[in-house]
C-alpha cells in the first residue's frame, strides 16, 4: 500500500480535497498497535501513514493517534476507527468507500 506523510495528508486536507481517515488496529507479534489510513478519493487510492524515512507509523495508544491527527487537522469532525478481530484481517484496513472528511 502506498505511503502519505503526514505533511501531505495536512496539506490535502486543508486544500479541501475528500478524505477519509481511518485508524486500524492492527497486532504485531501479540501487541495491538494503531495505523492511520487515508482515502483520498480523487485519486481514488488508500494510503498509509508513514515516518520521515518512509516506514509505517504505528502508535501503541489511540490517544496519541488523535492528538497527532487533530495537530495536523485541526478542524477534523470525522475519523472512522477499525478494531482488529483478527491479526491478518485488520492489516487489509477499513475503507468501505463512504465518503467523509
Amino acid at each position: 500500500m502506498p505511503g502519505i506523510s503526514l505533511q501531505e495528508l495536512a496539506f490535502a486536507y486543508r486544500t479541501g480535497e475528500k478524505c477519509e481517515i481511518w485508524v486500524v488496529e492492527i497486532v504485531e507479534e501479540g501487541r495491538p498497535l494503531w495505523i492511520v489510513q487515508v482515502f483520498l478519493f480523487e485519486q481514488e487510492k488508500l494510503f498509509t501513514l508513514q515516518g520521515q524515512r518512509g516506514k509505517q507509523r504505528t502508535w501503541r495508544d489511540f490517544d496519541r493517534v488523535m492528538g497527532v491527527l487533530k495537530e495536523a487537522c485541526p478542524k477534523l469532525s470525522e475519523i472512522k476507527v477499525k478494531f482488529a478481530a483478527e491479526a491478518e484481517s485488520a492489516q487489509d484496513g477499513g475503507h468501505q468507500g463512504e465518503e467523509g472528511k
